[in-house]
């Protein structure tokens, strides 16, 4: 994954000097603004923990762990499973 990231950027790279080489800039060829790279929002700290497992825990973003529906499923609520 990084190698391919690497040569994303240095390909990025290649057209864009060529672009500038041939007196464009990267608006006049793709039109409005370039866009930049969105930086990482790096590591979010867990938000509930699996009460039968407390090494298990989710950070309340994307997919729902299966341990988290089981445990919704056995009656427990969100809150009952919230790291304090």
């Amino acid at each position: 994954a990084e190698l391919a990231k690497e040569k994303l950027g240095a390909l990025r790279e290649r057209i864009e000097n060529i672009i500038k080489q041939e007196g464009y800039s990267l608006e006049d060829i793709f039109g409005g603004r370039a866009r930049r790279a969105r930086k990482s929002t790096g590591v979010v700290a867990p938000k509930f923990r699996n009460p039968a497992n407390a090494q298990q825990t989710w950070s309340g973003r994307g997919k729902r762990p299966r341990w988290f529906h089981e445990a919704l499923a056995a009656g427990r609520k969100e809150a009952d499973m919230l790291i304090k």
